[in-house]
């Protein structure tokens, strides 16, 4: 895999595996080895490691971007727990960058009764072909359709709607494909991670899991591993979660946290916090 530390700045590839951390109120509670060099393909096998070793899944599947995709997103949702999952394009939709692309179909505007696409020029973009995709690898099956403009000819936006990295006119007119089903399970996680409860969680996992990392790697000076072989490697990985668990369980039990949730320790700090302003007079209220 080409690593973050590349010293040589030649994107060489080096041995190592990708490691998959759970974590649940501040403790390590599962780890897994993958030879992926991406996230997208670890999470299902992962979290159906966890529940074997643990009888079910958690309520909520927090993720980064990385683990978005249809396929993890129907298997949580078939599992019955939340996604919580960030979208890919979730910052660059905020963007002014995004709001520009025309040609994009989240920025046109859609009429169900007809079916179709009205571009930025006011032309149609009507159904064509509904086609079936099958994944090489997992051979999970999705669905796409296509829609394609009346006719691009003699349009004053073409460039900005069909950009092309040559610089010259396409040759067929405007094509968008969109996926219905992958678009609700979107619309769904999209409506859960900007609720409350969706912010506290994201809040949540940016802090342990990558509090967990930054303390084994940081503070442990925990970067290479010392055997080889999945099955050594993963023991020696194990004996690093216990210790770090332990180091947790200690922390905790000093500060009177055994039996406290983190969001409950972040609401009953928010509390003391305003309790407190209020009592120095630094909240005034009409």
């Amino acid at each position: 895999m080409r690593m973050k530390e590349d010293h040589m700045k030649n994107g060489q590839l080096k041995p190592a595996y990708n490691l998959q951390l759970a974590v649940q109120s501040e403790y390590i509670i599962g780890l897994g080895l993958f030879p992926n060099p991406t996230d997208t393909r670890t999470l299902i096998p992962f979290l159906t490691a966890l529940e074997s070793g643990y009888g079910r899944l958690a309520d909520h599947i927090v993720a980064d971007a990385g683990y978005d995709s249809e396929e993890n997103m129907d298997w949580i949702e078939k599992k019955g727990s939340t996604v919580c999952i960030k979208p890919r394009e979730y910052e660059y939709r905020k963007t002014s960058a995004f709001k520009k692309k025309i040609g994009h179909r989240s920025n046109m505007v859609y009429d169900a009764d007809s079916d179709t696409y009205t571009c930025a020029k006011g032309r149609k973009l009507h159904f064509v072909t509904e086609k079936k995709q099958r994944d090489r690898d997992s051979g999970y099956e999705r669905t796409v359709r296509t829609y394609q403009c009346e006719n691009c000819q003699y349009c004053g936006k073409r460039n900005q709607c069909q950009p092309t990295r040559t610089g010259k006119k396409p040759k067929q007119n405007k094509m968008i494909q969109y996926n219905p089903y992958y678009q609700s399970l979107l619309d769904k996680d999209y409506k859960f991670i900007q609720s409350k409860k969706g912010i506290q969680l994201r809040i949540n996992r940016s802090i342990q899991i990558e509090g967990a990392f930054g303390t084994v790697k940081g503070n442990y000076e925990y970067r290479r591993v010392r055997h080889k072989g999945k099955e050594s490697v993963e023991k020696e990985l194990l004996f690093m979660a216990f210790g770090f668990d332990l180091r947790k369980y200690r922390s905790r039990r000093d500060t009177d946290r055994l039996q406290q949730h983190y969001l409950e320790k972040e609401e009953n700090t928010h509390s003391s916090l305003l309790k407190k302003k209020k009592q120095r007079g630094l909240l005034k209220y009409a």
